[in-house]
């Protein structure tokens, strides 16, 4: 990361059962003091469950689209690789076309909340054959910068590996993600109602007043998960942009 643009912070967890493949704390680096944003006021939300051979992926989306409820929240955008799920289908061009159609109000703004299997190459989407049914880190840097642009951002990555996608982080996005470059994630298997991350993510969601204190939430909640099994530590990661470090959670 560059020195300076951004706020990060690195926090080890230790691990658990079902990888979902297809540490002690770091401080908070220093960061050039910036002015933030103004807090949004409605929020576009586009919800992505990239594979569905396990029902935890449209589990997620369902329970966090039941948590953005309200005027702050329009629209909210489900997308599922299962194309009977009454959702658009999970791909990166209905993606773009959705989030190209963001409100014209500039201090708008954008969540992108992605969940599925993982590897170092990208997030799987198992209906998208036109991209080798995968996400990349490029390709969603280039929707969010298209599409998001200066708006305040959180993108948020579940799957494993998903820390590649801290590439993307920027002064005014926060970069959300399950685990290191180099790490699973777990709780991925069929017995599961969401995976790990996600658990841990939906419920401290309504308690947490802000992005930092949810990623700490989020942590602790999945190192006392993964404590249990004694497995390499998935270390969900995150990046806060300078412009959006205090951001609250929307509402």
């Amino acid at each position: 990361m560059i020195a300076g643009l951004w706020r990060w912070s690195v926090v080890s967890v230790f691990s658990a059962l079902i990888g979902c493949a297809g540490g002690s704390d770091r401080p908070v680096a220093p960061a050039v003091a910036a002015d933030p944003l103004p807090v949004p006021q409605h929020w576009s939300v586009f919800l992505v469950a990239g594979d569905n051979a396990a029902p935890v992926f449209d589990n997620a989306i369902a329970r966090f689209g039941s948590l953005l409820r309200g005027p702050a929240f329009s629209p909210v955008h489900l997308f599922s690789a299962d194309e009977a799920a009454g959702t658009d289908v999970a791909t990166s061009d209905n993606l773009s076309a959705a989030m190209a159609n963001l409100p014209a109000r500039g201090n708008d703004g954008c969540l992108v909340f992605i969940t599925s299997h993982g590897s170092r190459d990208g997030v799987a989407m198992k209906a998208d054959l036109d991209h080798e049914q995968r996400l990349t880190p490029a390709r969603l840097g280039s929707l969010l910068d298209e599409s998001c642009g200066s708006r305040s951002t959180v993108a948020i990555v579940s799957a494993c590996f998903s820390g590649i996608f801290l590439d993307l982080a920027a002064p005014n996005r926060i970069i959300l993600t399950a685990a290191r470059a180099d790490r699973t994630s777990f709780g991925c298997g069929a017995e599961f109602t969401y995976t790990y991350y996600d658990s841990c993510l939906l419920d401290q969601w309504p308690h947490a007043p802000n992005f930092q204190l949810l990623y700490g939430a989020v942590v602790n909640c999945v190192r006392e998960k993964e404590r249990k099994l004694g497995i390499t530590p998935s270390e969900p990661q995150a990046a806060f942009g300078t412009q959006v470090a205090d951001l609250p959670l929307p509402r």
